[in-house]
């Protein structure tokens, strides 16, 4: 999974009575091939460091202004 800076990452919420998660991609960050991204969590405004799994998904920045 490759995302831009704009993008937003969904994280499904696996459990039951656990929400997606939403953050926007502020800046990527390459660490030895693995891309890592600065992000901004919608639901606390908090920046964090974030590395993908399988249940993120990226909504690109193009996909949502159309």
């Amino acid at each position: 999974m490759f995302a831009q800076v704009g993008d937003q990452i969904v994280v499904s919420g696996c459990r039951a009575g656990r929400r997606d998660r939403v953050c926007k991609v502020l800046d990527v960050v390459n660490a030895s091939g693995d891309s890592r991204y600065i992000v901004r969590w919608d639901d606390t405004g908090k920046l964090d460091t974030f590395s993908s799994g399988p249940d993120a998904a990226i909504v690109s920045s193009e996909h949502r202004q159309h």
